[in-house]
């Protein structure tokens, strides 16, 4: 019982991500382990553009069915070490546990990460009608190090995908450039 009740609290029931509540806890404990060690860390915010086409062009079944495959391919698309969230709807976040020591080629990794998931969402889908559909999405990314708070983190990462969408959508933005 006790683990359906922590499944219910802190996994997306539709993808099998953690959601944000569970993934803050990941961030805290990140953040931990930079304290210690030192180095950057990433938090990549993702949200599908338009998808509510989809749902308005299928059906919110076929939605889902795409979400759920989102999920796989932002899974292949980072580290094992990496975490995934889906926060609601189409938006996902990934934390990127480590990128190095070095600040001028963390964000360099941090953005070749993001532009690998770019890519992956990007492959069509092969719907069960036979439909094939194509996605994009606009990406802000924010870097950090140990001396980040996690509400900045997530502000900033978030504010920079907005960019991303206000600049015209299927872009990558930096925190670090808005």
């Amino acid at each position: 019982m006790e683990k359906q009740v922590e499944r219910l609290l802190f996994i997306d029931s539709l993808t099998g991500l953690v959601n944000l509540k569970y993934l803050m806890n990941i961030i805290q404990h990140h953040l931990y382990n930079l304290q210690l060690n030192g180095g950057f860390g990433a938090l990549i915010d993702i949200n599908i553009d338009e998808f509510r086409h989809i749902n308005e062009a299928y059906s919110f079944n076929v939605g889902d069915n795409l979400l759920i495959d989102i999920s796989k391919r932002l899974k292949d698309s980072v580290r094992e070490s990496d975490s995934i969230a889906r926060i609601g709807g189409d938006e996902f976040l990934v934390l990127v546990e480590y990128l190095g020591k070095d600040s001028k080629i963390a964000p360099e990794i941090g953005y070749l990460i993001a532009e690998k998931i770019k890519f992956f969402i990007q492959e069509p889908y092969k719907l069960e009608n036979g439909d094939t559909v194509y996605l994009t999405c606009s990406i802000g990314i924010r870097i950090f190090n140990a001396n980040s708070n996690i509400e900045t983190i997530l502000k900033d990462a978030n504010l920079a995908m907005f960019q991303s969408k206000h600049n015209g959508k299927n872009l990558i933005t930096s925190s670090e450039t808005i």
